[in-house]
């Protein structure tokens, strides 16, 4: 084989890798990976409608990732859920339903009744839902939802962070929460938490003095 159809190869492997992501963020950036690799083919055989095309495909997935990057700083804000019946919490679980059973696929809405919920918003947009409850000095993780757009882990770190000082002064020292899927014990670990012979647990900055 062609060491150049190698490379065509390789580029075409990694935007259908692309595909398959449901992060818009990774989707973007493996896609744009992908199309510059496959440019770079088209440049070596001398195809130029494919230089250009997947040129131009690169170049959108970089202006877009540009664009995401400027809007990082957009603060997170948390929307306490006063009802388990509120029916945008309903609407929301149903929409969600099937991403939220890969995930949690023992989770059942009446698990959220007596909950603390928090829908974390941006741009005034429910993009995650939280519910945790208390048991003794523990804080017990239900659900920890984030929607696919934006499931890049700040969603999280924004909710642990804002709500951390609250648990700790209604006497709670750590976060637990168990995971069924290896996609979300990953996710765990990524934020923290510490994976025990049945629980992931995540401790609790205490107040000084």
């Amino acid at each position: 084989m062609d060491w150049r159809e190698l490379v065509g190869y390789v580029g075409s492997v990694i935007i259908l890798i692309s595909l398959a992501l449901s992060s818009i963020v990774r989707l973007r950036l493996v896609n744009m990976i992908g199309g510059a690799t496959f440019a770079l083919y088209g440049w070596l055989v001398g195809a130029w409608p494919v230089t250009i095309l997947n040129s131009l495909t690169a170049t959108i997935n970089l202006v877009y990732l540009l664009r995401m990057r400027r809007e990082q700083g957009a603060p997170f804000e948390l929307l306490r859920v006063e009802r388990d019946d509120d029916s945008v919490l309903q609407r929301f679980l149903e929409f969600y339903r099937e991403d939220i059973a890969g995930f949690f696929p023992r989770f059942v809405p009446d698990q959220l009744r007596g909950a603390d919920l928090d829908f974390i918003l941006r741009d005034m947009k429910p993009v995650g839902l939280v519910a945790t409850r208390p048991d003794g000095a523990d804080r017990l993780v239900i659900l920890d939802y984030v929607i696919p757009s934006d499931r890049d882990f700040r969603c999280a770190r924004a909710y642990f962070d804002q709500r951390a000082p609250d648990h700790a002064a209604q006497g709670a020292t750590r976060y637990v929460a168990t995971a069924d899927t290896p996609a979300h014990a990953d996710y765990l670990e990524t934020l923290g938490f510490t994976q025990g012979p049945e629980v992931f647990t995540k401790p609790i900055p205490q107040p000084q003095g």
